[in-house]
């Protein structure tokens, strides 16, 4: 299992970040992070493809996407992690709290892909957050800057998915935008008036 070790080592400081910021989301009681850093490191060894699990085998598939640039692996392992195990926090918090507060404690919750030399400081503001939650895929795409095919990749979808995921929620974005500057929206504009505008008020918000 030297391999496997190797493996563990190399995304520790991911594993580390990622326990920590669920510990702290959730409100846990220091008692759960023993289980939650072996939960993470079942997951990221499945992710290696050592053991059969959630997402087996994904880091060659993410390492052959992004040509092997190890900042770029790190921030897509770290996404997929913090991602399942989130979801693995919320099974085991529904046995135990009233399905309300476990809603408010997932929507608090910020599904960003950090590696560890920006963890501090790339989702720092109350409007990234509402984006990420609001458009998720079209703001990994614009704020994260991840490509349609890595997204697809940690989906486990195809490409022309998140294609059309990406201009749904741009048109929501757009037209959200414009209504609360207070212009009427019919429904029927194209995506090339709804651009041109959100770029109009824009220009007038700045000259204001």
């Amino acid at each position: 299992m030297a391999e496997a070790s190797a493996v563990l080592d190399r995304f520790a400081p991911q594993i580390r970040w990622i326990v920590d910021t669920i510990l702290r989301s959730f409100e846990l009681e220091p008692h759960w992070e023993d289980d939650l850093c072996q939960d993470a490191n079942i997951l990221v060894l499945s992710y290696a493809g050592f053991i059969r699990g959630t997402h087996y085998g994904i880091l060659d598939s993410i390492e052959s996407l992004v040509n092997r640039d190890e900042n770029q692996v790190r921030k897509l392992v770290a996404f997929r992690l913090r991602k399942d195990l989130t979801q693995q926090v919320s099974r085991s918090l529904t046995r135990m709290l009233p399905s309300t507060s476990l809603n408010d404690l997932v929507e608090d919750q910020e599904f960003d892909a950090l590696d560890s030399s920006s963890e501090a400081d790339l989702y720092n503001t109350e409007q990234a957050n509402r984006y990420m939650r609001k458009y998720p895929t079209l703001a990994l795409n614009a704020l994260e800057g991840f490509t349609q095919e890595q997204i697809a990749l940690l989906r486990g979808t195809t490409v022309r998915t998140v294609e059309r995921h990406i201009a749904r929620e741009k048109r929501s974005f757009l037209t959200d935008g414009l209504k609360r500057a207070g212009l009427v929206v019919e429904g029927d504009e194209t995506m090339e008036d709804l651009e041109e505008a959100y770029t109009n008020v824009t220009k007038v918000r700045r000259l204001s």
